[in-house]
Parts: structure tokens; sequence; C-alpha cells
């Protein structure tokens, strides 16, 4: 999750593809009907990336899962942002 965090921006629609790639072809994780589950339960919610690594999560490990697949993938955006911010004080100088 957070490989795929640092890289994909979108809507549920990239999702499926990266998804794909990564957890069914690469590491059979689930298989193809469950990462459809996955991509549906999250476009019904807002913050279908969020939604959809939670699922995978809970699917794979339980409510603990969940938890470490939510935080895996949103912690790339916390980190590059928390590099970005020396940098940007330098250029407003």
């Amino acid at each position: 999750m957070f490989y795929l965090g640092s890289i994909v921006i979108g809507s549920g629609y990239v999702l499926f593809s990266y998804f794909s790639s990564q957890l069914v072809d690469r590491l059979h994780w689930v298989s193809p009907e469950v990462l459809t589950l996955a991509i549906a339960a999250g476009q019904l919610t807002p913050g279908p990336l969020f939604a959809s690594a939670a699922f995978f999560g809970q699917i794979l490990r339980g409510w603990p899962g969940a938890a470490a697949c939510a935080i895996g993938i949103f912690a790339p955006a916390f980190l590059f942002s928390g590099m970005a911010i020396p940098l940007a004080r330098r250029l407003e100088t």
C-alpha cells in the first residue's frame, strides 16, 4: 500500500489498474472478483483510495489489516509533504 500510495493519483478507475497489476497479478493476494468488489465498495464512499485500501486490508487480515493498509496508503503523502516544506521555505526567500 505504501508503494501504491506514493504513485497513485486519481480515482477508482485508476486504482483498478494499479491494484490489479500489484495485488492480483504480481502478489496473488486477491482474486479479480475481490478486486472488483473492493473498487465498487470504494466508489460507494467518498475517498475511493482509502476505502479500497481498507477493504483489502480487512479481507486479508481483519481490522488490523484494514488499519495498516489505510495508514500505508496515506503515509507517502505525509512524508512527501514533510520533505517539501524545507524546499518551499528555501524557494520563498
